[in-house]
């Protein structure tokens, strides 16, 4: 008829513009999942090179505190960047690696230092930074090699547990009765002992110190009555040593 042919045109023409649309719809869609890609990779890309920055800012910092010293900072990143994936990130164990520097530990054992305090960490559930902190405080406090870190970790991860205690809290006091236990004569170990039992005793690590202290405090009154020069024997003998010793592996 005379309808048929304009129908046809109408239909065909209809067809083109479908076409063109699903071609459009085709290629807005390729284009967007293309600019998804590119957001992701940028992502990505920007992740990375923040972390490449801030490992770089870190070991920077690492190179400020090895004046005078016979390693090198390449010697360092080296050794760093083996230590195992799950012990955390190349920037977390450089800044751990600084703080342990700045606090004294001997640059050529300060990588396994940090080793041993990212393993203390991951244990006991807290920061590189808090396990670094409270083990060089050990180090200094009584003299210690750092080549005993591991025993060191030991003993803390000991206090915590027997001493039903976390360890960021344990971390924030412990230290201070250090001096007082030096003084007094008593090893880390007693020391760490002490502080298990009396954690059983008080509600928090921080009242635990305050015992610690006020114990340490009457035991030397006693002793100085007696005429007694305070050591280690002494206070073994006052705060019942045998029945600590149990505590420390």
């Amino acid at each position: 008829t005379g309808l048929q042919k304009p129908m046809g045109d109408l239909h065909t023409a209809s067809a083109r513009v479908t076409d063109s649309f699903g071609s459009m719809a085709t290629k807005v869609a390729l284009a967007g999942a293309a600019f998804v890609g590119f957001q992701s990779a940028s992502s990505a890309i920007s992740g990375v090179t923040g972390s490449i920055i801030g490992f770089d800012k870190e070991m920077a910092n690492v190179n400020t505190v090895l004046l005078g010293s016979n390693v090198s900072i390449g010697d360092l990143q080296a050794q760093l960047l083996r230590l195992p994936p799950s012990f955390g990130s190349a920037t977390d164990l450089a800044k751990g690696l600084y703080q342990a520097l700045s606090a004294g530990i001997e640059p050529g054992k300060a990588v396994a230092f940090v080793g041993e305090q990212a393993k203390l960490a991951s244990a006991g559930l807290t920061d590189l930074g808090t396990t670094v902190k409270l083990t060089a405080s050990v180090i200094d406090s009584f003299g210690l090699s750092a080549e005993k870190a591991s025993h060191i970790s030991d003993v803390l991860f000991t206090v915590v547990g027997r001493g039903k205690t976390e360890f960021a809290p344990l971390a924030a006091t412990f230290a201070q009765v250090f001096p007082l236990a030096k003084n007094l004569g008593l090893s880390f170990e007693e020391t760490a002992a002490t502080m298990t039992t009396l954690l059983k005793v008080f509600p928090s690590a921080g009242q635990a110190v305050t015992g610690f202290r006020g114990s340490a405090v009457n035991t030397t009154q006693i002793l100085w009555t007696w005429n007694v020069t305070p050591g280690a024997a002494e206070y073994n003998l006052l705060f019942g040593s045998e029945a600590l010793y149990s505590n420390v592996p």
